[in-house]
């Protein structure tokens, strides 16, 4: 009877520690979410509202070196 009793309640608290995982899992999925729409916003932004300078300027600072000192360019969208 105890042990019956030991296991649900360790089964409880195993219940427990998973549904506030997947709390926090889904907390920080909305947050990603919502940066991830201010960052399309801003892209929009920019290739809508003509800011020829700051598009630019992105592109130029997408230029990066590789692993062999070689310029490579990496997709700034």
């Amino acid at each position: 009877m105890i042990l019956k009793l030991l296991i649900l309640v360790l089964l409880v608290w195993a219940g427990y520690e998973l549904i506030l995982k997947f709390r926090q899992l889904i907390i920080e999925i909305k947050k990603d979410y919502k940066e991830l729409k201010k960052m399309e916003k801003e892209l929009k932004e920019i290739i809508e509202g003509g800011k020829n300078e700051r598009v630019f300027s992105e592109f130029v600072s997408a230029y990066k070196f590789n692993r062999n000192g070689m310029y490579s360019s990496y997709s700034w969208i």
